[in-house]
């Protein structure tokens, strides 16, 4: 637990408790978990998400309490960015050189690779070999046999059955009723998510926690996105729900919607 951010930690805590304000209070207002309230207030980053989402956390508890957020921001960010810092240089420090016993390994690594291709090469000969006969065989079996002729097969359209037409009608008409129901996005959050929503002009729509289950629609043809769980969101634009990349335990940054010019 670093030193710096929990003095942050205290020195937001005593605000808060001068105002006379719980964190039960705060989580309420804000929308905020309390488990990310109590770690920020004891300095324990491990334990919250990317600065971008803690900053919006510090901004939106100042701004509930009253209180002038800029200096707190600024402290905060320092504090990490120090951190960051120190982190790094830690690592460039203290990276181990390659040993000799990797060295070894890498090589033989190499020529597992090496006996690996030579035998694809000589499979993959072996097997057009084979073909080329087989090829040839069967060529000789069609001259002698050219006076056979196969029954010719003919299909129409009107082969298709009654159902398969009508179910690609209906398939048809439930995307037509989920398109006419509502034309611009659709958010639904499958558990709690911190969401950041842009629209055109980079006009803010959206910034803050969605809880399980909830569902909100925005009009509009061009939308800008960051998502802290992407695995806890589905977007729906214009009836049609939309793929966006998933990786575990990342946030989803500025992800583009674009939906066709009228």
């Amino acid at each position: 637990m670093n030193k710096n951010l929990k003095l942050f930690g205290s020195r937001l805590k005593e605000t808060i408790e001068e105002k006379g304000k719980t964190i039960e209070e705060i989580s309420k207002a804000t929308k905020i978990r309390k488990v990310f309230i109590k770690s920020l207030l004891e300095g324990d980053r491990e334990n919250l998400p990317d600065e971008i989402f803690v900053l919006g956390y510090i901004k939106a508890i100042l701004n509930f309490l009253k209180v002038e957020p800029d200096s707190f921001l600024e402290e905060y960010k320092v504090l990490v960015k120090s951190k960051e810092n120190f982190e790094e240089k830690k690592k460039e420090d203290f990276s181990p050189l390659p040993s000799l016993k990797t060295k070894s390994h890498f090589l033989m690594l190499s020529l597992m690779s090496i006996v690996i291709l030579l035998f694809s090469a000589f499979f993959i000969f072996r097997t057009s070999i084979l073909e080329i006969g087989s090829n040839l065989f069967s060529e000789k079996i069609v001259v002698q046999n050219k006076e056979l002729k196969s029954p010719k097969i003919t299909t129409t359209d009107s082969t298709i059955s009654a159902e398969v037409q009508e179910n690609i009608q209906n398939k048809s008409s439930l995307e037509t009723t989920r398109k006419e129901a509502f034309e611009g996005l659709t958010l639904i959050s499958v558990s709690n998510c911190w969401v950041e929503l842009y629209g055109e002009n980079n006009k803010i729509l959206l910034r803050r926690e969605l809880s399980g289950g909830e569902e909100l629609n925005f009009n509009g043809n061009q939308f800008r996105i960051t998502i802290g769980d992407p695995f806890a969101l589905k977007l729906f634009f214009a009836g049609r729900e939309i793929t966006f990349p998933k990786e575990k335990g990342k946030v989803l940054r500025n992800f583009s919607i674009q939906g066709e010019s009228k």
